[in-house]
């Protein structure tokens, strides 16, 4: 995640918002199909060779993608960021950076705290929703192939969502968007919670899960650039990632651990409720610590 997110930063400095929101759609896209692609593997193969099949694309397939076409600087290509673009008409840049911080300063910034967690929550959350979503539905009485069958209006939530916030990140403070995923990951949770009870409770679910998955790439590539500069990108996005990662961790075997001690989904579900209550209402002192420069500086 972050060697491809950084490059792309390189590659693309006017056209960047551009360039990202394409990923972000890829990346929301095939986070939320992937279980059916995973499911179709398990069905036709089973779990031992569904895990030789993903090696062998993993492992022979991605590399040669990025031996044929991976290329670290555009300047060592004999090109330059953008290539010849030229914007029509100025734009007026209404989020400058004025201070470039380093990973320390970082760290002890409230924001990047506010936003790296929600981003590692939504990890926690939707690792062990996927890596569990058979028993999750089945302890709710319903059929495998409905558990499945979610992932994909899930998916078309994602990229609408993504494709619609990915423009408005360029003019809007981040902190709001920080509240529509905070909202969406609630809803997901009322909904999960709530599924054994109401089969209205399914579109609930979906809906939550889109929005959530909708905003994740988006604030995965956007807030660090914005809020701390570049200089120190690859240090601060790799801190950030690294909670990440812990988070899609023990998300799975958190959930795993709810059903073996209450024979239900419902603590880690309101576990993770409450987590993304408490970080939304912390987004509301979230703000850019660029905006203290800025109006020193004017």
């Amino acid at each position: 995640t972050m060697v491809s997110r950084n490059m792309m930063m390189k590659w693309f400095e006017k056209r960047r918002g551009f360039a990202m929101g394409f990923s972000n759609v890829v990346t929301s896209l095939t986070f939320s199909s992937a279980p059916v692609f995973f499911e179709m593997l398990i069905l036709d193969y089973g779990w031992k060779d569904a895990w030789v099949i993903l090696s062998i694309i993993a492992g022979l397939g991605f590399p040669l993608i990025i031996l044929i076409f991976f290329r670290d600087d555009p300047e060592k290509s004999g090109l330059k960021p953008d290539g010849n673009f030229k914007e029509k008409k100025t734009r007026t840049n209404r989020f400058p950076v004025v201070k470039q911080y380093d990973l320390k300063e970082t760290m002890k910034s409230f924001p990047f705290w506010v936003f790296a967690m929600m981003l590692a929550m939504q990890a926690f959350y939707w690792t062990g929703f996927t890596f569990n979503i058979v028993s999750i539905f089945e302890t709710s009485g319903y059929l495998r192939s409905t558990a499945i069958s979610i992932f994909l209006p899930s998916s078309v939530i994602a990229v609408i969502v993504t494709l619609s916030v990915s423009s408005l990140s360029d003019y809007i403070k981040l902190k709001y968007l920080l509240y529509v995923m905070g909202i969406g990951s609630m809803i997901a949770i009322i909904g999960l919670n709530f599924l054994d009870q109401w089969s209205w409770m399914i579109y609930v679910l979906i809906t939550g899960n889109g929005i959530m998955l909708g905003l994740y790439g988006v604030m995965l590539s956007v807030v660090w650039p914005r809020f701390y500069g570049i200089l120190h990108l690859g240090a601060i996005s790799g801190r950030a990632i690294t909670f990440v990662v812990l988070g899609s961790s023990v998300g799975p075997f958190a959930f795993s651990e709810s059903l073996a001690l209450t024979n239900s989904y419902d603590l880690a579900g309101w576990f993770c409720f409450v987590i993304f209550l408490l970080l939304t209402v912390g987004g509301y002192w979230a703000n850019n610590p660029q905006e203290k420069f800025r109006q020193t500086a004017s």
